[in-house]
């Protein structure tokens, strides 16, 4: 707000650099928090799929015990099958997930390339602008 009130360009854009960055970093947290929830969801999905997976081991073995013929047990392998497919294929919705949140965290911050903060650093500078006016407007008040 200074260097732009005494007309320092160049003083504007470093500090215009410097607020990028910093919004850009906050921005990046997040997107890694988001991972690191998406990452739990994974593991959540991983558990749930290793108790379907004992459950499907402990019906083919009551299958196998109790005399079923092949029949059932070819269907229980095809149903096994369909699991392992669809676990894959959540895994691999899970991992474009990733990597559509990695893309749009991606942040330029060039200096003089308009970004996403441009608008957020301008009323930043305006609010900034209106609270020193108005400190100024009360420092010249006279008591009385």
């Amino acid at each position: 707000m200074e260097a732009r009130n005494k007309g320092l360009l160049s003083q504007e854009k470093q500090a215009r650099g410097f607020l990028k960055q910093t919004l850009a970093a906050a921005k990046r947290a997040e997107g890694m928090l988001m991972t690191l929830e998406l990452a739990m969801e994974a593991k959540d999905l991983a558990e749930l799929n290793s108790e379907f997976l004992k459950g499907i081991s402990v019906l083919s073995d009551d299958i196998v015990a109790a005399g079923k013929s092949s029949t059932n047990v070819k269907q229980v392998e095809e149903k096994y099958k369909k699991a392992m497919y669809q676990m894959e294929k959540q895994k691999e919705n899970i991992d474009e997930m990733i990597a559509v949140g990695e893309y749009s965290s991606a942040v330029s911050v060039g200096e003089d390339e308009y970004t996403e903060f441009d608008d957020e650093i301008d009323s930043m500078i305006e609010d900034a602008d209106l609270a020193k006016s108005a400190l100024n407007l009360n420092g010249n008040r006279q008591k009385f």
